[in-house]
């Protein structure tokens, strides 16, 4: 590996400065295999017009029927390649890489792919909470435009997103009944991770999601939810870093 691959990151204020579980899946399955990078910080606002200069692929539509770009997305030097989303990228590194550890062993490919869009779809009810939470952890002008970008996208004020009281107790039930799944798939294995003793990048897509509820919470917050299924998502945590090297 001649030069050293390339993701692509917003930054916020939080130590390290990434704060997207999206990206975490990314950057800890790069850092699991132990593949060179280096991170290009770019503003929320010029994710669009950047990814296009550099002919990445779009990864959904906006509301309007256009293409939209998102991170994050890798472009390695050395075989010239431009990936976009985390699980592709995923892909990307085990078939281009794959002298070093796998992400996907044992054929688990495809189980894996239906255990991420299981999870992010359980975690969705709760996403305009955690989208509220993640705002004061942005830098101008990235906040400004993920406020009016969001509620564009959303059809609500910032203030309607998660508003104390009701609202916000449907979505800590959402986050809660979210991670009873996932306390339902680790109580079936025979071992420490998804698929028993082997970790995977199953793991890291549960981490990934960990990480952005456990910096982007407060600490009463957080306490809550490491008072949940027996300290299980901060003992998790902390053992997938480990293992992806990142914590």
């Amino acid at each position: 590996m001649a030069q050293p691959i390339i993701l692509y990151d917003v930054p916020s204020s939080l130590p390290g400065k990434a704060w997207s579980p999206n990206m975490h899946k990314a950057r800890w399955a790069l850092s699991y295999k132990g593949v060179p990078f280096e991170t290009v910080w770019i503003e929320y606002s010029d994710i669009q017009t950047r990814m296009k200069s550099i002919g990445a692929q779009p990864t959904t539509k906006t509301k309007d029927g256009n293409d939209l770009y998102t991170l994050p997305v890798i472009q390695d030097p050395s075989t010239g390649a431009i990936v976009s989303d985390s699980f592709i990228i995923a892909e990307y590194l085990d078939k281009t890489y794959p002298s070093l550890p796998t992400l996907f062993p044992s054929s688990s490919k495809a189980l894996i792919y239906v255990l991420d869009k299981t999870f992010t779809a359980n975690g969705f009810p709760l996403v305009n909470m955690m989208l509220l939470k993640v705002v004061p952890h942005l830098l101008s002008p990235t906040k400004e435009y993920f406020v009016s970008r969001r509620e564009y996208d959303l059809g609500l004020k910032m203030e309607e997103w998660s508003p104390v009281g009701p609202k916000r107790e449907e979505h800590w039930d959402h986050l809660k009944q979210s991670l009873d799944v996932v306390e339902g798939w680790y109580a079936r294995t025979p071992g420490p991770w998804i698929m028993g003793d082997t970790f995977s990048h199953a793991d890291i897509i549960i981490g990934a999601r960990l990480e952005w509820y456990y910096t982007i919470l407060d600490e009463d917050e957080r306490k809550k939810l490491t008072s949940w299924h027996e300290g299980r998502w901060a003992k998790l945590l902390t053992e997938v870093g480990k293992v992806c090297n990142v914590l």
